[in-house]
């Protein structure tokens, strides 16, 4: 599914838990401060990825996307090491 507008291509299957919080926003931002722009589904991931509960703690333990080569997993784990690395000290 896409969103022609945007340029979002949505998952053709996709399962995440609710989350109330994420820390998508916050993890692309600094990934695009040093350079890395992601587009519309990369942020979609981290944004479901990174979903918080209220008590402050990961909305899932493991994540997995599975995309065909050179589709710009890379960049999304980029975004993740530069997000644990300066925004969670993980």
């Amino acid at each position: 599914m896409s969103d022609l507008k945007t340029g979002l291509v949505l998952p053709r299957m996709a399962h995440y838990p609710d989350a109330p919080y994420t820390s998508g926003p916050e993890f692309t931002e600094l990934a695009a401060s040093a350079g890395l722009i992601l587009d519309d589904t990369q942020a979609w991931v981290l944004d479901r990825g990174l979903g918080e509960r209220p008590d402050g703690k990961w909305s899932t333990f493991q994540n997995t996307i599975v995309v065909a080569r050179q589709n710009g997993k890379d960049a999304i784990f980029e975004a993740l090491g530069l997000g644990w690395l300066f925004l969670t000290g993980e």
